[in-house]
């Protein structure tokens, strides 16, 4: 009988270590993906400030009376805004399809992407008409 008891007294042992060991795992686990989720939730957020940030920047460089749609053709609007004249090269495709802002914005970006053939975005370029 003693024998007995002491088995059962080992093997509930055994089993609370076990239940422990993986309540901590879990334990761990859950504060991992929080902090994870916390982190990308600080990111997104100051990817969104950034990005109001570029869009209320004054484009000082750029002339507004060439950014009028009347005054020139489809083939040189903007491929995101439709407003404005296409200004940004993207490096390396070359691809040339955005006005400044929107490139500022494609850039700033997690991964960025040129819109025309998705290919990584290393950085932009201002592209002056001379």
């Amino acid at each position: 009988m003693e024998a007995e008891m002491s088995s059962r007294a080992r093997f509930f042992f055994w089993v609370t270590v076990a239940l422990g060991t993986v309540s901590v795992g879990l334990l761990g686990h859950a504060i991992y993906r929080l902090w994870e989720r916390v982190k990308r939730h600080r990111e997104a957020r100051e990817a969104q400030e950034r990005f109001h940030e570029a869009d209320n920047e004054d484009d000082a460089g750029e002339n507004g009376s060439d950014d009028e749609p009347g005054e020139m053709g489809d083939g040189q609007l903007c491929v995101i805004c439709l407003r404005k004249r296409r200004r940004a090269a993207f490096v390396p495709c070359g691809h040339l399809v955005c006005c400044c802002n929107c490139a500022k914005r494609v850039e700033l970006m997690d991964e960025p992407l040129c819109p025309v053939c998705r290919q990584d975005i290393q950085y932009m370029l201002r592209v002056y008409d001379s």
